[in-house]
């Protein structure tokens, strides 16, 4: 099993930002959550490792907001300061992210396998 099924596993494959599922259908748009994603909380890009401490369960629409290389696809440059606007709301899922992967690390050294 990978690491990426575990985090899943340990999350209840749901999202940790907003409790969605795989799945999840909204009857107002007819929007259906598609997949659950591990993110690196710190980004792999930047050193961050395949470890259960820096890994969480993400949405599709969550895992979109923490990942400006996705803002384009979801339209974002097509709304008035909308790049400002992700960037405000990424700073504040950070901030969350930062706080449990320092939770999720210290429970995890003491509990988890690698």
């Amino acid at each position: 099993m990978t690491v990426q099924q575990k985090v899943k596993i340990r999350d209840g494959f749901a999202c940790r930002l907003c409790g969605d599922w795989k799945g999840k259908y909204y009857p107002e748009t007819g929007a259906v959550v598609e997949d659950i994603h591990a993110h690196h909380i710190i980004p792999k890009s930047q050193g961050g490792p395949d470890t259960m401490g820096n890994l969480i369960a993400l949405c599709d629409l969550c895992h979109g907001v923490v990942t400006p290389q996705w803002w384009s696809w979801f339209g974002i440059d097509k709304i008035e300061n909308g790049r400002q606007k992700m960037e405000k709301l990424k700073q504040a899922f950070d901030y969350y992210l930062n706080s449990v992967r320092i939770t999720q690390t210290s429970t995890c050294n003491k509990v988890c396998k690698p």
